[in-house]
């Protein structure tokens, strides 16, 4: 490598007028952001410009490095160095630096362009030392004869895009000996001038503006990521390239001379299009680079761009043509204004910093001049597409204007996003190309980005050598004729079991048609056609539910652990004069009918075989089977009713996609009062399957894998609360399940780390079914996914139709959405929806409607929001009441509880958003936990996992966490809490020596008269100019080095534990 000294030298034939001193300057506010993120070496290769060339001709290395010299001359940015004086950074322009070139022939090599991408990333991921310089690495390779690659690494603080046409002009002008147009003024005179113009009176108006935008903060851009945002942002970058034809880049140009506009203005359309309709939002803001050049500077290298946080609303009912009008003056704005630094916007607002993103935009566009081709003299130069590894932003839409032909490239980060979704959201930017173009009055809601699925994936099929179709014809009877049957078949087999306690299917038959003749011989004149079962779980309810099928009247399930208002409303609510009960519950029935005479009490321990059933009328299979009432959470509970015929073709649906066979053994862990067991219960009898029912309340968790062993259970079905529990407690043992085969999850989001957690536990030919269906459709979506399969993001997608049942996805307009990306309501279409609420037409015509698209046939509208993804597959996105806003920005709790479920010590968690008045909204975490935790120790856990706004404020500890009668996380209840003296933090002093001297500093630096340990700078007025006033102070007084990055979402006491060791030795 060649280390050499570039000398200071009159050079007149070139205009440079020479300035022989050292006189320091400040930094351009563009410059001062490429300094702070230089502050740490994993951001600093970010701020790299790169630049590859092929030259064809010859080229003397000896010569290009002279001319290399001489351009440094010309060029004083190229001499820059920076350091910190008085609390203030400052760059000089030295009168000689150090240039760092190398030439090297590799004509010889075998592998040319793994060298050349060796080389690129050496010259290319090194940190630059912004205090010493040189600022730039130049490498010359000789790749053939007449052939060669030029390498360009400068470093963004002191070079902009627009200065790599320069370079290559002005060093092969230099190379050639040609006259080169006089430099009219120095970069350094151009700095100085500029921050001048800066504080000036009139640069308030500017950022008046730019405040007003804003005033209102908006969320963050989310994006459809494939995986988890790191905490703190990585850098990483790769990209992919693309081109229009010829004939699309004619109707473009058209179109921005007809409608008086710029290139830049209509990309910029497209690029917000297509952001809205893959994030369906629809407040945009997009970085876009506007440069400070003029005629004066317009042959200077260095830096003269601003980026620019162009914020702008999407009206999809606007036309192309009405948003490209609207956009231009939006543009137009924003470009007046230019001259306003991000961190002194940063600085304005009350934007709080947050280590996995830029502040204000993820997203950037820019539009890059035409500097890609070059011919002087007997040489050609030619850009060269390289694959970039690093990237600042999460998505960057690069536009080149390639001699007529506009070509692009999406350069992104590859821990957010898959090179397959790139390509395929390179496509949808086409097609939006392509349609806009063709017609610029069609409306953006009307654009369809996406007409295909990608990343197609056929489901694994569960395997059962024993499973036996349930054909369609079967649905159309009774269920009690669908479980004599299996009786018939399998009389002996174990129907059930119950820890010691057995029943053959014969015995299970006998036991429900006694029940049956005891209902039918006593309790003739039934006011209703409705039975209550007031039983404990497992066999004794399914005896009852069994027993009351057979009459021919509906079961009403009733939870003896609910409370006894919620019995009674219901008990009245279906008009049941009838109770059946056991042991266990006949004291509980005997409070109920003390203030409800007309109902009667059947002790199912009490019936006799003795009896014989009575013959009824064969049971219709549209006839109601069961009323299920919903949790009530919100509101009075619902009672859904659902007939024979629509329960056992979900049962038919669940069978076959499940291949479930009488040699399979099924878990039954929720309440029979719950939608879910239907499955289960009905899943293995229909079957002639064994059920085998646990008791999480009795037998606890921790026991749970043991039972599953031991009873070989080969299909366990439960929520994902539940599986989360119950995995953590695999953690500690070495339980792994051979027979199971089948892991079905449902009634909440289903998350990454389950389906991580799957494959870490359960057998490798197992499957998890990810499934979908509320108490009025049972099952509506499944997916499936084994030990091979593939996750991206962090929600496992609720998968697919079910046989018989049509998905639509609508918008508040009834309107069908199509396109991939888009959130709409679930609305289902089936012959088997259920037949409504019992005693509420305004509900049930509410929710059961006439289909809005072919205005003939019944949907359910779920209420729930999914989202259409590239596979196909359905996305569960959320109930809005799962999903808050603080300080501006949309928060999923769910995303929150799962990464503090994460942290080891914690067992379970909820966390809620308190208001505790306008100004006062808190994310407050109710945790459980075996031991007392640190809540700085959970704060930092989460602060490197999450958002700085995701990050709850206060952390409560309980016994354990609320759930709703179905079993559910119980957040409306916490929400009811009163909080305030939980919330009300005391201000705690600094402490120890250490903290002490910070918090001194701080309130010299930013004015104030006292600092907690809780607070962090930033929250307390500090800026990043301020932070790094604090870090020279820091420096001076206490000998230790600080980074901006310190500073940002940490409170004090973090920042003094991180360096306290550091200090005392």
């Amino acid at each position: 490598m060649m280390l050499i000294k570039a000398k200071r030298r009159p050079i007149e034939l070139m205009g440079v007028n020479i300035l022989n001193n050292m006189l320091s300057f400040s930094l351009l506010p563009s410059q001062q952001e490429m300094w702070l993120l230089s502050q740490d070496p994993k951001r600093s290769i970010a701020c790299h410009a790169l630049g590859v060339y092929v030259i064809k001709g010859n080229i003397d290395p000896a010569q290009f490095r002279n001319s290399l010299l001489l351009l440094i001359d010309r060029h004083e940015s190229l001499r820059a160095s920076f350091f910190i004086e008085h609390d203030e950074i400052k760059q000089i322009i030295r009168d000689h630096t150090e240039i760092d070139f190398h030439y090297q022939n590799i004509c010889d090599e075998i592998n040319k362009n793994n060298l050349i991408n060796d080389l690129i990333d050496n010259v290319a991921l090194r940190q630059f030392n912004l205090f010493e310089g040189p600022l730039f690495r130049i490498r010359l390779l000789q790749i053939a004869k007449d052939e060669y690659q030029l390498i360009l690494v400068i470093h963004h603080i002191i070079f902009d895009g627009y200065s790599f046409g320069i370079f290559i002009k002005d060093i092969f002008a230099i190379y050639y000996s040609q006259q080169l147009p006089a430099i009219q003024i120095s970069y350094r005179n151009y700095v100085i001038n500029r921050n001048i113009f800066l504080k000036s009176a009139n640069i308030q108006k500017k950022a008046d503006y730019w405040i007003r935008e804003f005033t209102a903060l908006p969320q963050s851009l989310e994006l459809p990521y494939d995986y988890l945002r790191p905490n703190p942002q990585t850098y990483d970058g790769s990209r992919f390239h693309f081109a229009l034809t010829a004939v699309q880049t004619a109707r473009i140009k058209k179109i921005v001379m007809v409608e008086k506009t710029t290139l830049l203005v209509f990309l910029l359309s497209i690029f917000n299009t297509f952001l809205y309709k893959i994030s369906q939002q629809t407040d945009i803001v997009v970085g876009v680079p506007l440069s400070g050049r003029n005629v004066e500077n317009n042959n200077l290298i260095g830096m003269f761009v601003n980026a620019v946080p162009v914020r702008s609303t999407v009206n999809a009912n606007l036309s192309f043509k009405e948003y490209l009008s609207y956009l231009t003056r939006v543009v137009i704005d924003a470009y007046r204004h230019r001259n306003f630094s991000l961190n002194q916007l940063i600085d304005r607002t009350i934007l709080k910093r947050d280590l996995s993103r830029n502040p204000f935009f993820d997203v950037m566009l820019i539009l890059h001049d035409n500097f890609r081709h070059f011919q002087m003299n007997d040489i050609s130069i030619h850009y060269q597409n390289f694959e970039k590894k690093t990237s600042r932003y999460d998505l960057v839409l690069n536009a080149i204007d390639d001699d007529g032909k506009y070509e692009f490239m999406l350069e992104y980060n590859p821990n957010l996003f898959k090179s397959e979704t790139i390509e395929y959201w390179a496509n949808g930017l086409l097609t939006i190309i392509e349609k806009l173009t063709n017609d610029t009055q069609i409306k953006l809601k009307d654009v369809v980005v996406f007409d295909y699925f990608c990343q197609k994936t056929s489901l694994p099929t569960p395997i059962n050598n024993n499973y036996k179709y349930f054909d369609n014809q079967e649905i159309n009877q009774s269920i009690s004729a669908r479980f004599e049957a299996q009786v018939k078949k399998y009389p002996n087999q174990i129907a059930i079991q119950q820890a010691e306690d057995r029943i053959t299917y014969w015995n299970l038959n006998k036991a429900s048609a006694n029940l049956a003749a005891s209902i039918l011989a006593h309790h003739t004149k039934l006011m209703s056609s409705n039975i209550a079962l007031l039983l404990t779980d497992g066999k004794q309810a399914v005896i009852g539910m069994l027993g009351v099928l057979k009459t021919g009247n509906a079961y009403v399930p009733l939870d003896p652990l609910f409370p006894l208002s919620r019995l009674s409303y219901i008990l009245q609510d279906t008009g049941c004069n009838l109770i059946v009960a056991d042991p266990e519950t006949i004291n509980l029935a005997k409070t109920i009918c003390a203030e409800a005479a007309h109902i009667s009490i059947i002790n199912i321990a009490e019936i006799t075989d003795a009896l014989p059933i009575t013959e009824v009328a064969t049971i219709d299979p549209h006839s109601p089977a069961y009323i299920l009432y919903t949790s009530g959470s919100t509101g009075e509970p619902k009672g859904v009713i659902q007939s024979h015929r629509n329960v056992l073709h979900f049962i038919r649906v669940y069978t076959n996609n499940l291949k479930i066979s009488h040699n399979d053994h099924l878990s039954l862990l929720p309440s029979y009062s719950f939608d879910s067991a239907v499955m289960d219960i009905f899943g293995a009898l229909l079957n002639g399957a064994t059920l085998y029912p646990y008791d999480i309340k009795k037998q606890g968790l921790a026991n749970l894998a043991e039972w599953l062993i031991n009873h070989q259970i080969s299909i366990v079905h439960t929520v994902p609360t539940v599986y989360r529990h119950f995995v953590a407690e695999l953690a500690k043992t070495q339980h792994r399940f051979k027979a199971v085969r089948l892991v079905v999850l449902g009634g909440e989001a289903v998350y990454k780390i389950d389906f991580e957690n799957f494959k870490m536990y359960f057998p490798e030919n197992s499957i998890l079914v990810n499934g979908y269906g509320p108490t009025e459709s049972t099952i509506t979506l499944q997916n499936f996914l084994n030990h091979a399969s593939s996750v991206s993001g962090r929600n496992i997608p609720i998968g697919y139709p079910v046989a018989e049942t049509a998905l639509y996805l609508l918008d508040e307009h009834d309107e069908i959405l199509t396109d991939v990306y888009q959130i709409g309501e679930l609305v289902y279409k089936s012959d088997y929806l259920a037949l409504g609420y019992l005693n509420k037409p305004g509900q049930t015509a509410a929710a059961f409607t006439t289909d809005p698209v072919t205005k003939q046939g019944r949907v359910y509208r779920s209420g729930d929001f999914g989202k259409l993804m590239p596979t196909g597959a359905i996305e569960f996105v959320s109930r809005k009441d799962n999903q808050v806003k603080l300080r501006g920005y949309r928060i999923e709790l769910i995303e929150v509880e799962e990464a503090l479920r994460s942290f080891e010590l914690i067992d379970d968690c909820l966390v809620i958003l308190k208001i505790i008045n306008d100004s006062d909204q808190r994310l407050i975490a109710y945790y459980t936990a075996s031991e007392a935790i640190s809540t700085l120790q959970v704060r930092k856990y989460l602060g490197q996992r999450l958002p700085a706004h995701f990050v709850p404020t206060l952390y409560i500890r309980l016994e354990e966490i609320p759930k709703t009668a179905s079993g559910k996380s119980n957040r409306k209840y916490l929400e009811s809490l009163p909080v305030d003296n939980l919330i009300h933090q005391h201000f705690i002093p600094p402490r120890t020596d250490f903290e002490i001297k910070l918090a001194t500093i701080w309130k010299e630096v930013l004015s104030i008269e006292k600092v907690s340990v809780f607070d962090d700078f930033f929250s307390l007025g500090g800026s990043s100019l301020i932070a790094i006033k604090a870090i020279s102070l820091i420096k001076s007084r206490l000998g230790i080095t600080l980074t901006i990055m310190d500073f940002i979402n940490q409170p004090l006491s973090n920042i003094a534990l991180k360096y306290e060791q550091e200090y005392s030795s």
